[in-house]
C-alpha cells in the first residue's frame, strides 16, 4: 500500500504541469481509495491494541509501526502536503497520528518506550503545521496527553514545548465558543490536566498554573473526554 501511494505521487509530480482540474479531481479520488484502506487498517489496529495491549506489541513493531512511522518520519511541515491543489494527503497524516495515539495510550511498555519520544515530537510538529485542522489538533493533543500520563516524571523531554503549544491554543479567545474548535479544545484541556497531574514539579508547573488550569474546568463539549478527565482528576 505504501509503495502504491508513493508511485501515484511520483507520477503526479511528473504530470502535474499538464493536468487540468478534472485530472486533479480524478487523481484525488484515486488517492482517496488508498487512504480508505489505510484508515481501515488504523481503525482495526486501534481495537487490537486496546483489547490485547502488550500481547500485540511485537506484531505491531514488525508489521504496522514501519508503515505508519514513515509518514511522520518524512514529515517536514505543511509544504510536504500542498501539492498544487491537493490537500487530501492530510488523510495520511491523520491516520498515522491516530495509530500512534492508540499505541502510546494502550501499547505495551516495550512499544511505548520505542515510540513515545518521537511520537511527541511529531504530534507537536503536526499541530504547528496544520493549525486550521481541528481534527488533527484533537488527535495530536490527545496523544500528547497519553504520553504525559505514562512517561515517568522527569522523563518527558517535550513537556516545555507541549505546555507552550497548549497555551497558544487555549489563549485563542474563540477556542471554546467556536463550534469547530470546542471539541478539540476539550481534548487539549484534558491533555494539559495529565501534564499537571503527572508532572507537577513546582518549577515548570507551579501552583498558580494549576489554579489557572482548574479555572478551565469543567469540560462540557466532548462528553467522552469530559468523563474520562474528570474521573482521572478526582481519583
Amino acid at each position: 500500500m505504501r509503495e502504491d501511494k508513493q508511485t501515484r505521487l511520483e507520477q503526479f509530480k511528473v504530470a502535474k504541469k499538464k493536468m487540468d482540474d478534472d485530472d486533479i479531481e480524478y487523481f484525488e479520488e484515486d488517492l482517496r481509495k488508498v487512504g480508505k484502506i489505510e484508515n481501515w487498517v488504523m481503525e482495526i489496529a486501534g481495537v487490537l491494541v486496546h483489547v490485547y495491549r502488550g500481547a500485540v506489541s511485537q506484531s505491531f513493531i514488525e508489521a504496522l509501526l514501519p508503515h505508519f512511522a514513515v509518514t511522520l518520519s518524512n514529515f517536514n511541515g505543511k509544504k510536504d502536503y500542498e501539492i498544487r491543489k491537493i490537500s487530501l494527503l492530510i488523510i495520511y497524516v491523520v491516520n498515522a497520528v491516530c495509530f500512534f495515539c492508540d499505541v502510546v495510550e494502550s501499547g505495551g511498555d516495550d512499544i511505548f518506550g520505542l515510540t513515545a519520544s518521537k511520537a511527541a515530537e511529531k504530534f507537536l510538529e503536526c499541530i504547528k503545521a496544520f493549525p486550521e485542522d481541528r481534527g488533527l489538533i484533537q488527535s495530536a493533543g490527545y496523544g500528547l496527553g497519553s504520553i504525559a500520563k505514562r512517561i515517568p516524571r522527569g522523563s518527558f523531554t517535550h513537556l516545555p514545548q507541549t505546555l507552550q503549544t497548549f497555551k497558544g491554543l487555549l489563549d485563542d479567545p474563540t477556542c471554546r465558543t467556536d463550534e469547530e474548535k470546542a471539541e478539540s479544545t476539550d481534548n487539549i484541556i484534558g491533555a494539559l490536566g495529565k501534564c499537571m497531574l503527572f508532572h507537577y514539579d513546582g518549577q515548570l508547573l507551579t501552583l498558580p498554573a494549576v489554579k489557572e488550569y482548574l479555572s478551565l474546568l469543567p469540560l462540557y463539549t466532548d462528553s467522552e473526554e469530559a468523563q474520562s478527565v474528570h474521573k482521572l482528576l478526582f481519583e
